[in-house]
């Protein structure tokens, strides 16, 4: 049994593990995201930190992929391709983090920086708006759907 590909090439370029997030974990850290006082260097840092493990995420140890040509998307479960539209926006939010927290070492007063302010949250906007939509979120019937696989 395996992955019949419409577009060959499409399991091995998406089956890394880092490449996904269970959609669990990634609304628990996007409730992460939300909970941020612009004013406390603490909170901004533990914002980063957030961040930085969904962008880059460190621990390469004992992950399988998700799926491979041999083995079915995982079932059952909803994952996010982290790396597609959501990559561009995280990074985005990390940059502005970066920002505010330079700003507030700095000590800058929060009235200085709320153009950054309204970025960060305008792009977290847009995160959960393609949450809301379900934009590159998957689980097995969507993800083969998506990509034209057929499973044989």
């Amino acid at each position: 049994m395996g992955y019949e590909e419409h577009n060959p090439g499409t399991v091995a370029a998406m089956k890394s593990w880092y490449l996904w997030i269970p959609l669990n974990s990634f609304l628990t850290s996007m409730q992460k995201l939300d909970i941020i006082n612009f004013l406390s260097e603490d909170s901004v840092a533990s914002v980063e930190k957030v961040l930085a493990i969904i962008i880059a995420p460190t621990d390469l140890r004992g992950h399988s992929a998700l799926f491979e040509s041999d083995r079915r998307f995982s079932y059952p479960g909803t994952y996010v391709f982290v790396f597609s539209e959501y990559s561009a926006s995280l990074i985005s939010l990390l940059k502005t983090v970066k920002l505010i927290r330079s700003n507030l070492r700095e000590g800058l007063a929060a009235d200085k920086f709320t153009s950054q302010i309204a970025a960060y949250l305008r792009e977290l906007s847009r995160i959960k708006y393609f949450i809301a939509i379900g934009k590159h979120i998957y689980n097995q019937s969507k993800f083969e759907e998506a990509f034209k696989l057929g499973w044989h």
